[in-house]
C-alpha cells in the first residue's frame, strides 16, 4: 500500500530558532519540559530527531511527544482528539509547575490551539505553531492527493460539506470559497469561537487562557496553499 508522502521544511527552521526560544527560559533547576504535538500521519517516531537535538542542545530536558492518533488515526475528527489530547497534556502539564514549552507541527497546530482555548488553567510559557493552517486550508496537499487522488481543492468541498467529510479531520478546517454549501454550524478557521455560537458547546466552561501565553510563535509553512496565519509576537512582554 502506497504510504502518504509529507513534505517537510520547516523543521530545519525550528531546529535553528530552538536556542533562542529556550535560551532565556533557564529555570534554577533546568530547563522547562517541551511537549511536542504531531500532525496528520504523523506519530512520535517523525520527531525522534528534534528530539535528540533538543536534549543535545539542553542537556536535561524533558521533552515528551504525545502518543495519540498517530498515523491514519490522525483523520479522525478534531474535536474528539482534542479532548484526548487535552488530557494528555494535562497530566505532564501538572508535574511542571514552572511552566512547559509546546511545539505543535501541522494539524497538531490545531489541536494544540484548540486545547488551550478550552483548558480553564494552564502553564504553557511558549506556543510554537508550526507550519500549521491556522486560517484552514484550501489547496492540494500531498495527503490529500494520496487520500483523494482524482480529486482537486475546487471539488474536494463535496466530501468535506458531506456528513461522511465531517467525521475526517482536514475537513475540520477545510476552508473554501463555497459558503452557500457548507454545513449548519460549520466553524470557519481564523474565526474566534464567539462568532461561531453553533459549536461553542463542544468547549468547556470557564475563562480562556491563551492570553495567559507569556510568548507565542506562529511559523509559516512552506506550502504557499496553506492559508497559514504568520505572527511573531509577544503575549505578555513582561513575562520572563
Amino acid at each position: 500500500m502506497k504510504t502518504a508522502r509529507i513534505v517537510r521544511g520547516s523543521p530545519a527552521l525550528l531546529r535553528l530558532l530552538l536556542p533562542l526560544l529556550l535560551s532565556g527560559t533557564v529555570r534554577i533547576d533546568g530547563y522547562r519540559p517541551v511537549i511536542i504535538v504531531h500532525g496528520i500521519f504523523d506519530g512520535p517516531k517523525q520527531f525522534k530527531t528534534l528530539s535528540l537535538y533538543i536534549t543535545k542542545t539542553h542537556p536535561g530536558t524533558e521533552v515528551s511527544v504525545i502518543d495519540l492518533y498517530d498515523n491514519l488515526a490522525s483523520l479522525r475528527p478534531l474535536w474528539r482528539q482534542v479532548q484526548d489530547f487535552s488530557q494528555a497534556f494535562d497530566s505532564i502539564v501538572r508535574k511542571a509547575p514552572e511552566g512547559v514549552h509546546l511545539l505543535c507541527f501541522s494539524q497538531g497546530g490545531l489541536i494544540c490551539r484548540a486545547l488551550l482555548s478550552v483548558a480553564s488553567h494552564h502553564n504553557v510559557h511558549t506556543f510554537v505553531s508550526l507550519s500549521a493552517p491556522q486560517a484552514g486550508q484550501y489547496g492540494d496537499t500531498d495527503y490529500l492527493k494520496w487520500l483523494f487522488p482524482d480529486y482537486v481543492k475546487r471539488t474536494l468541498f463535496r466530501i468535506c460539506y458531506s456528513s461522511m467529510g465531517q467525521k475526517l479531520s482536514f475537513c475540520d478546517y477545510w476552508n473554501g470559497d463555497n459558503d452557500d454549501l457548507k454545513p449548519a454550524g460549520w466553524f470557519r478557521c481564523g474565526s474566534s469561537a464567539d462568532e461561531q455560537p453553533e459549536r461553542q458547546n463542544t468547549e468547556q466552561t470557564g475563562p480562556r487562557a491563551s492570553g495567559l501565553l507569556p510568548s507565542l510563535l506562529f511559523l509559516p509553512s512552506t506550502q504557499l496553499y496553506l492559508k497559514s496565519v504568520v505572527v511573531i509576537m509577544p503575549i505578555n512582554p513582561q513575562s520572563t
